[in-house]
């Protein structure tokens, strides 16, 4: 998490290392449908961008809202500058969130 003067930017891990997946060609019907919405969260980055001036009770993610994108992309290069300052290997996604996939997106079908 990041923090300028109005705005507070997180990016939540994806959890693969920890993460056990199912085979899906051994699920059916609603099981099926819920594991694959589960993989696909945990295996997307996701972030949040909150003004905290008008949303102090951080009920609104700007970070797939289209007009905040120079202010998004403005923070994850805050991220990245803190990340090389301190050695961390956390990374923010690339991309809008609204362009991005997952890598593994046709495993998901």
């Amino acid at each position: 998490m990041v923090r300028s003067d109005r705005y507070k930017y997180c990016v939540y891990s994806d959890d693969k290392q920890e993460r056990e997946l199912l085979d899906l060609a051994t699920l059916s019907g609603e099981r099926k449908e819920l594991e694959r919405q589960r993989v696909l969260l945990r295996t997307t980055r996701q972030e949040s961008l909150i003004d905290m001036k008008n949303d102090p009770g951080e009920m609104n993610n700007l970070a797939e809202d289209p007009a905040y994108r120079k202010v998004l992309e403005q923070h994850r290069q805050y991220l990245q500058d803190f990340r090389e300052t301190t050695g961390d290997t956390f990374s923010a996604p690339k991309g809008h969130p609204t362009e991005r996939t997952t890598g593994n997106s046709q495993e998901l079908q």
